[in-house]
């Protein structure tokens, strides 16, 4: 009884202070993108690196110092809104008290109106311009990862209320990867659903987070083509998962290198795990299960997620919240829920700040705590991952 009071008084505790500030924070990913660090990164030699060096220092030791310095404004974020409501949805069908629909609504109405404008179909991104490899993509610009997760924030929307718009905006985000995110076939016919609408990188995660959100908008209205479609690149995936279980985030011919991460398996495993519950078919059930046994024997310390297979810190507040979502899906599974909440409780007692209402961003090895509140990237995760254990 006393795990679960802490629990509800933490999930109370992070919905309230999100909503207090209307959903919005700074982020992880958006200082690297202001005008003054992209034009010292673009001075040449020493002089860039003069420029940029007391920038990134600020940058990794007070963020909010530079936020307040250029006025950066907090933002709300379209990954995020999706994540507190999944979290509502799930607490409102297990009859919580916490689970409020009518805000998850206002937030699912809010995610409609603020689709991405460089899009025909409905899409989402992050809402400033960010930086990959050798390309700048501009604010808003459709994400897989972003529109994956906010086609599930509809999809659950849709199952409790039967309002037929989230289902219909979800079913034309389906369209969007099929119609304007690009992919090649490979030799055995499939293909790897890129990041963006923009580049044609090959992302085990976002590829598989797209295909097991398409397959389940169809499971509510069957598309032959659209289930075609992301069954092609859970086959792509799927044959490339390597001898133990793990997956590299970089997928052929973009063998950048050989990372393997705590949170984007979980991504992957999510993705099969929905292509499994929402396809009816059992055609990957050996993939899932040795990703799962991978992920379990290799990505954690006991209730610790681990960075990366061979790196413990800094734990990173998303590894936490995605390794409990992971492991929480399967209902059966015992082995898998009791890890679940010794996440759960780890993360709780060394990450939750109780004096800030909100968890901590990562913790270090020496048991520094990294504090700045990244909703998108933090606490919006962690408020659907306890929902579930709820």
């Amino acid at each position: 009884m006393k795990d679960l009071e802490s629990l509800e008084s933490i999930i109370q505790s992070s919905l309230f202070y999100a909503k207090s500030r209307s959903y919005s924070s700074g982020d992880i990913s958006d200082l690297y993108h202001t005008k003054y660090f992209r034009f010292a990164k673009s001075l040449p030699g020493k002089l860039g690196k003069a420029a940029s060096l007391p920038y990134a220092i600020l940058l990794d030791q007070k963020p909010s110092w530079i936020r307040t310095l250029l006025n950066q404004k907090h933002k709300r974020y379209p990954q995020g809104a999706a994540m507190i409501i999944r979290g509502l949805v799930t607490l409102y069908k297990k009859d919580h008290a916490l689970g409020d629909l009518n805000e998850a609504v206002k937030l699912g109405n809010w995610l409609i109106e603020n689709k991405s404008p460089l899009s025909k179909h409905s899409g989402w991104g992050q809402p400033f311009d960010w930086h990959s490899r050798s390309l700048i993509f501009p604010k808003n610009l459709p994400r897989a990862t972003v529109t994956s997760q906010v086609m599930h924030a509809l999809l659950d929307l849709y199952e409790v209320t039967q309002n037929t718009n989230f289902l219909e905006t979800a079913i034309d985000a389906a369209l969007l990867f099929k119609n304007e995110f690009n992919y090649t076939a490979d030799s055995n016919g499939n293909h790897c659903i890129s990041y963006t609408t923009l580049d044609h990188y090959h992302i085990h995660n976002a590829s598989m987070l797209a295909a097991g959100a398409i397959i389940r908008a169809t499971s509510f209205q069957h598309n032959d083509k659209l289930v075609d479609f992301a069954m092609k690149a859970a086959k792509f995936t799927a044959s490339h998962q390597n001898e133990d279980g793990s997956f590299y985030y970089w997928a052929p011919p973009d063998k950048l290198n050989y990372m393997i991460d705590n949170y984007h398996t979980g991504f992957v495993l999510e993705g099969f795990w929905n292509i499994k519950n929402y396809g009816n078919t059992q055609l990957f059930d050996a993939v899932y299960d040795l990703g799962m046994k991978y992920y379990y024997d290799e990505l954690f310390i006991g209730n610790i997620p681990k960075f990366t297979k061979n790196k413990t810190y800094p734990v990173d507040i998303q590894s936490c919240a995605q390794s409990i979502i992971s492991f929480s899906l399967d209902l059966s599974n015992t082995k898998y829920l009791n890890h679940a909440n010794e996440i759960a409780k780890f993360t709780n007692e060394k990450m939750f700040l109780t004096n800030r209402s909100h968890f901590a961003y990562k913790l270090f090895e020496n048991g520094r705590l990294d504090e700045n509140y990244y909703i998108r990237w933090g606490d919006a995760w962690m408020i659907r991952a306890l929902a579930l254990l709820m």
